[in-house]
């Protein structure tokens, strides 16, 4: 790559960035980085919608079945980890499905619950929720 070809490619990589602001969900800015995802930008890619108090996490998991994905949660941290069986790869001569192992781990805030995971079209959608105790809303005063 030329110099200007590097130049080019780092301002497009600045263009489509995730910005910390995407991956915040709304949190205090001093609780931050335990809300970005541990591994950010690597295998396999995924999406963040937020809807309300609900979330959804996407994978994009081609190839994978459910009984080659691990999702735990535990102190806080939801991991996802996949392995693939290997295929007899002699007479290929392209592979570019990805089939190789992951582990990713997002930080949850203590108000996250999970609620389901569904695995459909290679797509492994994760749901959850933010739950505010009682005690934690805001109360509201009735003026008399």
């Amino acid at each position: 790559m030329s110099l200007e070809t590097k130049g080019d490619y780092i301002a497009y990589l600045n263009r489509n960035a995730k910005t910390i602001q995407d991956y915040m969900l709304g949190f205090a800015m001093d609780d931050m980085f335990k809300r970005l995802p541990s591994n950010l930008g690597s295998f396999p890619p995924h999406d963040l919608e937020k809807k309300d108090t609900m979330y959804k996490l996407t994978l994009a998991v081609a190839g994978y079945s459910k009984e080659n994905i691990n999702i735990k949660v535990k102190d806080n941290l939801l991991t996802l980890e996949g392995e693939r069986e290997e295929n007899n790869r002699e007479n290929y001569i392209v592979t570019g499905i990805a089939g190789r192992r992951f582990r990713k781990s997002f930080s949850l805030s203590d108000t996250m619950e999970v609620r389901d995971a569904d695995l459909k079209d290679g797509l492994l959608t994760i749901t959850f929720e933010e739950v505010v105790p009682e005690e934690e809303k805001p109360k509201v005063i009735e003026i008399k």
